[in-house]
């Protein structure tokens, strides 16, 4: 497993280290041109600049391209597929810094070698060494469908796995020549034909597989339509004229045969979501059948690629598969909202409740860091935890494990703490050092485990051993916030009675960190009301 090899891996000596991984940096050709046609596409006021390797990373980072690219990357790219400048032209220019020279190698994409851009153009003046180089707009390639595709094998690289999406773009050229193929008859066939109409004649294009329609804005598009050709009158028709898909939904434009009356066709609407995927600033439009396909999935709980694979075996059109990444961040930024807000109602209903019983002892007064006086609503709940992946052997194969407290008042969950001890970011990096030749030692990995995004590395035990710490952190939570603070007298909660299978030492790490928060008196005041019971 991915845990073990790190373990091993932080286990052995310099001596005795594993000799280092595969050049997974080393970009495939079909991948290599796919980025070298992204940075033909910058804007021409970039384009035209000579760009470094560095200056070239980053405005490829703005633009859309995954945040996994690496310089390396493009360095190799440069190297290997560049042969004869096929793709970029190269330079070297100089600069005094301080009295000394330096020479930096800079790059330009080759339809802007011409006379019109000279090759000292990257300085912004001769008496100043600053460079102004303007920078994209951010996701400048998501705005551009001539480079959907190139975006979608970059970043599907980058993800693990770009075969699907060459596939796709080498039927989608087929369909495309098959298609020209067929206009240019249909063309031909209606040039000779004699007819007084505009566009001569309807113009019918074929296409193999289906779609998800909204009935109502099918129902609409036939509703105008019709009313305008019943309006136009003469013998007037609605022509077919093009279509575009995007996502899950195919946009179509049809126009009168004898006006310039245009009508479109959406199989479905398309909506903004109140919750950005993660790292966007902004959400942006998407048709709405692609994210009603990623909530129904999830609530089903299906996996993404299975869903997938469903609905293109039949035909359906569907979304690439890294939109629906996307799509699912966003509901997994909800549902983690969602979760935190229902945990504060439990609680609160808790509270209540505990407090209705007729035998409650009244609440735990005791003094919080601040010395300010607290009123406790106390209760019993029962806890367990439990890791992923169990095998037969009664040995965790999993890296995950999760903790759940649930009140013997109310039936409903006051508390879960989730811990996962593996990032696959946090692997890359390691990796990525290891290769670098510069371990030294297996003392320093950690340091060298850090990266950029989100690590999905919360804790250091595995699915086995994480019950105990797990229930020191949710006896703290329920009586303070993540700042440290307390959450208030209707949320807090103490457990006076604690109702477990004791098969570790959770109770009592649960009781005493509960302990220890509201003070030694306010607990020997209480302690015989505490208790421990086997389930």
């Amino acid at each position: 497993s991915i845990s073990g090899r790190i373990a091993d891996t932080m286990s052995t000596s310099t001596k005795n280290a594993p000799p280092p991984m595969k050049q997974t940096d080393k970009m495939p050709g079909d991948v290599g041109d796919a980025l070298f046609r992204l940075i033909s596409c910058f804007p021409e006021v970039v384009g035209r600049r000579w760009l470094s390797v560095n200056e070239m990373h980053e405005r490829l980072i703005i633009s859309g391209v995954d945040e996994d690219l690496e310089v390396d990357h493009i360095k190799y790219i440069l190297q290997v597929r560049n042969k004869n400048e096929k793709f970029m032209k190269r330079n070297q220019f100089g600069r005094g810094y301080g009295g000394s020279s330096k020479h930096t190698t800079y790059y330009r994409c080759t339809k802007y070698t011409d006379k019109a851009t000279p090759k000292t153009d990257h300085w912004t003046s001769s008496s100043r060494p600053e460079r102004d180089i303007p920078y994209p707009d951010e996701g400048y390639f998501d705005n551009m469908r001539e480079c959907s595709t190139d975006l979608d094998i970059v970043n599907e690289w980058l993800l693990g796995g770009y075969l699907e999406v060459l596939e796709a773009a080498e039927k989608a050229k087929e369909e495309a020549a098959r298609a020209a193929a067929a206009a240019e008859a249909s063309a031909a066939a209606a040039s000779s034909a004699a007819s007084n109409q505009k566009y001569g004649g309807s113009r019918e294009v074929g296409g193999d597989g289906f779609c998800i329609t909204h009935i109502g804005s099918r129902r609409n598009f036939v509703r105008d339509a019709s009313a305008h050709t019943s309006a136009c009158g003469g013998g007037a028709e609605m022509v077919y004229c093009e279509s575009v898909g995007h996502g899950s939904s195919i946009w179509e434009k049809y126009q009168c045969s004898k006006c310039d009356y245009a009508a479109t066709y959406d199989t479905c609407s398309y909506v903004n979501t109140d919750t950005a995927s993660r790292g966007r600033i902004r959400s942006r439009k998407q048709p709405e059948t692609n994210i009603r396909i990623i909530k129904s999935a999830r609530e089903a709980g299906v996996n993404l690629s299975k869903a997938r694979e469903l609905f293109t075996g039949a035909g359906i059109v569907m979304p690439a598969y890294r939109n629906m990444l996307e799509q699912e961040s966003k509901i997994r930024e909800v549902i983690e909202s969602l979760s935190e807000e229902r945990l504060e109602q439990n609680r609160r209903e808790h509270c209540a409740a505990a407090r209705r019983v007729p035998d409650y002892h009244g609440d735990i007064v005791w003094r919080d860091s601040k010395g300010e006086l607290r009123s406790t609503c106390r209760g019993a709940a029962c806890m367990d935890g439990g890791g992923l992946t169990r095998a037969y052997n009664h040995r965790y194969k999993g890296n995950q494990a999760a903790f759940i407290v649930i009140s013997l008042v109310t039936n409903m969950p006051i508390g879960i703490v989730w811990t996962n001890n593996s990032c696959g970011k946090c692997i890359r990096a390691l990796y990525k050092y290891q290769r670098s030749g510069n371990a030294t030692s297996s003392a320093n990995y950690m340091q060298h485990m850090k990266h950029g995004g989100v690590c999905y590395r919360n804790s250091k035990c595995g699915p086995g051993t994480a019950e105990e710490p797990s229930a020191e952190q949710a006896a703290e939570e329920f009586l303070l916030n993540d700042a440290g603070e307390y959450r208030g007298d209707d949320t807090a909660i103490f457990l006076d009675e604690v109702v477990s299978d004791n098969d570790t030492r959770a109770p009592n790490k649960f009781i005493a960190k509960q302990a220890e928060i509201i003070g030694e008196n306010a607990w020997r005041r209480f302690s015989p009301l505490v208790t421990v019971s086997a389930a």
